[in-house]
């Protein structure tokens, strides 16, 4: 898998889970829609994370084709 389907993947996932929070938030569910936030910026953040490692690791097999 490629960095920039893994952005896209983990991107995606956080925009349901965030689509998710706002549904809870409607029916009056603020503690699970809190929770639902979180996790929406927990995916986030280890996606960037992940994605950065994934570039990086790229770079790095260009690097020794060279």
């Amino acid at each position: 898998m490629k960095a920039q389907d893994a952005k896209v993947a983990y991107i995606a996932l956080a925009f349901l889970i965030a689509l998710c929070a706002i549904a809870a938030s409607y029916l009056h569910q603020y503690y699970i829609a809190l929770g639902l936030i979180v996790l929406a910026s927990a995916i986030i953040l280890g996606g960037a994370i992940l994605v950065s490692y994934m570039y990086k690791m790229e770079k790095a097999e260009e690097l020794k084709k060279l």
